[in-house]
């Protein structure tokens, strides 16, 4: 016996047979009660900062969803929405997060993804200031605002030092004379721009390269934010 369809379903092969930002948009927003029954369980519905990451994770349960699963596309959704019950014992502190911001980080979230449907890679920070129109140093304000945690800046292979006030300039010159592949570098593995960094064998999978190439680039790279970071210091 056939199972009737949801205007939801129905959202979600009209956005599999034509994958347009809007369409993608469409089902997310098809998905909002299961988002808020989601952060009402943790004890999270009115928390800004997990609202904005709850709609992201379920974008990309969109973007997963496979029907023969067996489960249904709300099911799946909240399975992958777990991850927010670590990410909400993570916060030790209250942090209220503009309605701008909120606003900006969902935009260049659709940006993001509609980059990946055109190109079949992420963007860096710098193609995805081009791509939605967003200067970079808007980029990076509204992830840190989004993404609290602050990076320290480590390199695979070089021995950063303290934290320095100069530490941050330095990694924006190097960053901006950067190939895109060592943009990217720097923004998975250091978090450089509010991106959440990530261990260097995640990195060496999602850049194709092997870990002697990252190590190389992560070095090099690293070696250029010591020497500019000296410069600026002396």
């Amino acid at each position: 016996m056939d199972v009737m369809k949801t205007d939801l379903d129905t959202a979600w092969e009209s956005w599999k047979a034509e994958p347009t930002p809007a369409g993608l948009g469409t089902v997310v927003s098809g998905l909002d009660g299961t988002v808020h029954h989601v952060l009402r369980s943790i004890g999270a519905p009115d928390d800004p900062f997990l609202r904005s990451r709850a709609r992201t994770m379920a974008a990309d349960a969109v973007r997963t969803y496979d029907p023969s699963y067996g489960a249904s596309l709300r099911t799946w959704t909240v399975h992958q929405l777990q991850p927010l019950r670590r990410l909400k014992r993570e916060r030790t502190t209250s942090i209220k997060v503009p309605e701008r911001a909120q606003q900006d980080a969902w935009t260049l979230d659709m940006a993001e993804k509609e980059f990946l449907d055109k190109h079949n890679r992420e963007p860096d920070m710098q193609e995805l200031a081009d791509f939605s129109g967003f200067p970079v140093r808007r980029i990076r304000r509204v992830r840190e605002t989004m993404r609290p945690v602050v990076a320290e800046g480590v390199f695979d292979g070089i021995a950063m030092g303290p934290e320095t006030d100069y530490r941050g300039e330095a990694m924006d010159y190097v960053y901006n004379d950067a190939t895109p592949l060592e943009r990217r570098i720097m923004e998975l593995r250091t978090g450089y721009g509010g991106h959440d960094p990530l261990p260097p064998g995640e990195v060496a999978r999602k850049l194709k390269l092997t870990p002697v190439q990252l190590s190389r680039h992560s070095a090099r790279l690293g070696m250029q934010v010591l020497e500019l970071e000296r410069a600026l210091t002396s």
